[in-house]
């Protein structure tokens, strides 16, 4: 069996049920939930992992999930940042979103099982996790015949918060620390990658154990934009079957990567989400330790994948999903996170959700004259702001796209007002 390694620097990451191969040398830490091992000597007759090779095909599956889907580009992103953070992705969002189709595709490119399951009050540990063993229960031991998220490499959980309180304290455990624990033994679950969803929060505050180990985070809206409702109709919607590969052992060799990069971070991108951090303090958003940390690795996944050797300050952007406890913050949370680590980015993120909110709410029946011009003074302000501060080449496509999606809206607002002075007008004429 070939038994591979991660080389960085002066240290050899290895898995730790490899760990007997390298002499009998103890780790100098245990990374990646405990399952790989930092040595400062390489077992012998390994093969060195090609992390860029690997970061190019990770970055090669979310294309081919992105060609399937529509509207979830941002959503694919985060999820193969989350798999290579070691980290659980939470989905706030109402049915057919396309999250399950998401997962499946995500399961179809990497090796193991796929779980998915709909929690209710009435789903048991059992049913996730498996049975108990009759055979063991008779030679008075305790156990499990494994099953379900237990022997799973890719797990979704759907409507997570409507779980039994025993339910969430297993899932807890399995989703953060990628273990299960029975009354004699542990076990380490394969588990790579945890995707989670609801359609509303359930005691989303800091004092939930739960809710806080649900890292990464993102509201997933309909389609607001007529041409995307257009290419859903034309989509191929996860019928393709998907052909990159990736190996668990070898994303949880990148993970244990990218933890112990997350760890060495150069010194003023730690001054800058301090900054942040002191600044949501400010704003009475509190971020817990564990948040503060997995943002930091977070980060450091998603520098990875845009073929960053080294963080820069526009991968903490990211930190936008992680650092919200309620959705009252979202906003906050961006806006401080954007203009303290990439602010271009974060001038065309404010300016995108101002557009999506008014676009949803332009053809409600309550929608007035007076909203209308308010929105439209709200996007001249933004788009002033769009022309004369982004000029990053790199975000260059992106400002266009945003430009073009304003005029549609001006557009439309223009069309929606003429209706409602129409309708004004043959009122006033009845009366």
């Amino acid at each position: 069996m070939i038994m591979k390694i991660v080389e960085t620097g002066s240290k050899y990451l290895v898995l730790m049920k490899d760990m007997a191969s390298v002499n009998g040398a103890d780790p100098v830490r245990v990374l990646a939930r405990g399952r790989v091992g930092s040595f400062d000597q390489a077992p012998p007759n390994a093969v060195t992992v090609d992390v860029a090779g690997f970061i190019s095909k990770v970055n090669s599956l979310g294309e081919e999930i992105k060609f399937q889907l529509v509207a979830m580009d941002e959503e694919v992103d985060l999820v193969m940042t989350a798999l290579i953070a070691g980290e659980t992705v939470f989905f706030l969002s109402l049915p057919g979103a396309a999250k399950t189709t998401m997962a499946r595709m995500v399961a179809q490119g990497i090796d193991g099982k796929f779980f998915r399951k709909n929690i209710t009050a009435d789903v048991s540990r059992n049913d996730i996790f498996g049975p108990l063993d009759p055979e063991k229960i008779k030679q008075g031991e305790w156990g499990r015949k494994l099953a379900g998220l237990a022997t799973a490499t890719v797990s979704t959980l759907d409507e997570v918060f409507k779980g039994s309180g025993p339910v969430l304290d297993m899932l807890l455990e399995a989703l953060e620390e990628h273990t299960l624990s029975e009354p004699d033994r542990i076990h380490h679950l394969p588990l790579v990658l945890g995707i989670a969803a609801s359609n509303e929060l359930v005691n989303a505050t800091i004092h939930n154990a739960f809710w806080d180990r649900l890292i990464i985070r993102k509201e997933v809206n309909y389609p607001t934009r007529s041409e995307d409702w257009e290419s859903l109709l034309y989509c191929v919607h996860g019928t393709v079957p998907i052909k990159t590969r990736l190996d668990p052992e070898e994303i949880m060799l990148v993970q244990g990567l990218v933890e112990l990069k997350a760890g060495e971070l150069p010194l003023g991108i730690a001054k800058r989400m301090t900054r942040i951090k002191v600044q949501l303090d400010k704003k009475g958003i509190v971020v817990s330790p564990r948040r503060f940390l997995a943002w930091a690795r977070v980060a450091t996944a998603s520098a990875l994948l845009m073929g960053q050797n080294e963080i820069g300050s526009k991968a903490l952007m990211v930190g936008q999903h992680i650092l919200w406890v309620h959705t009252d913050e979202i906003a906050d949370v961006r806006d401080v996170v954007g203009r303290l680590s990439d602010p271009e980015r974060g001038i065309l993120l404010a300016a995108a959700a101002d557009l999506e909110q008014i676009t949803a709410n332009l053809d409600n029946d309550d929608t007035t004259l007076e909203h209308l011009v308010h929105w439209q003074a709200k996007l001249q302000k933004h788009q002033r702001i769009i022309e004369t501060k982004v000029t990053d080449p790199d975000l260059r496509s992106e400002k266009d796209e945003l430009l073009k999606r304003f005029h549609v809206a001006g557009a439309s607002m223009i069309a929606r007002s003429s209706d409602l002075m129409s309708k004004a007008s043959k009122q006033a004429a009845g009366s």
